[in-house]
């Protein structure tokens, strides 16, 4: 089972807050780290109950907030990549600013 992702880091987010920054948006990320910190407890107790199953979390928010916060150290991962530069116009502002693609 995957936890939720840094929704406050996608480009329409950034755009939608306004920010000046272009900074990821931290009241939403906030939502998402409450929730799959509920959400890890919940899928314990669901284990409990389901006798001879194994349930596996998968922590979606700190793996893409470790390749937003350290792209280069992931190769600036192709698909994100090509994910920036086919957006058009302060879309692929935000995108590339996000994931630490120099546009210069």
């Amino acid at each position: 089972m995957a936890g939720l992702p840094p929704f406050g880091c996608t480009p329409i987010q950034i755009t939608l807050s306004r920010d000046p920054d272009r900074a990821c948006v931290d009241e939403q990320n906030w939502d998402a780290q409450v929730y799959n910190s509920k959400f890890q407890k919940l899928l314990t107790t669901l284990q409990g109950s389901l006798h001879g199953s194994r349930i596996v979390y998968l922590d979606a928010y700190r793996a893409l907030m470790e390749i937003l916060e350290y792209p280069a150290k992931h190769g600036n991962i192709f698909s994100l990549n090509a994910m920036a530069y086919t957006l058009g116009g302060s879309q692929k502002k935000e995108a590339t600013t996000v994931m630490g693609i120099d546009q210069t």
